[in-house]
């Protein structure tokens, strides 16, 4: 008979070698890195939707002095691009 109370424990294990089986790729991290980002940067902006822009440019200033590869620093500015042409109909 199954007690749901203890079947908690076992969903608990069955996870836990759910994950240490999966193994996250590369392309998985920086996916979720760049909707973390801008998930992030989004919030951000919907505080000051009107300096959105200004804000992506300081970002972008920033994340170039960390020597970031072209293909990331592209990939964020496209993402900032897409929020700030979201967010700054807001400011009207």
């Amino acid at each position: 008979m199954s007690n749901a109370e203890w079947d908690i424990f076992k969903r608990i294990e069955n996870l836990e070698q759910d994950i240490e089986t999966a193994k996250p790729t590369l392309k998985d991290a920086n996916t979720m890195a760049l909707f973390a980002f801008g998930l992030a940067f989004g919030a951000l902006t919907m505080r000051s939707p009107a300096h959105a822009r200004k804000t992506k440019d300081s970002y972008l200033r920033d994340l170039k002095k960390l020597n970031l590869s072209p293909g990331i620093l592209n990939k964020l500015e496209q993402v900032m691009l897409e929020v700030c042409d979201i967010v700054e109909p807001l400011s009207r």
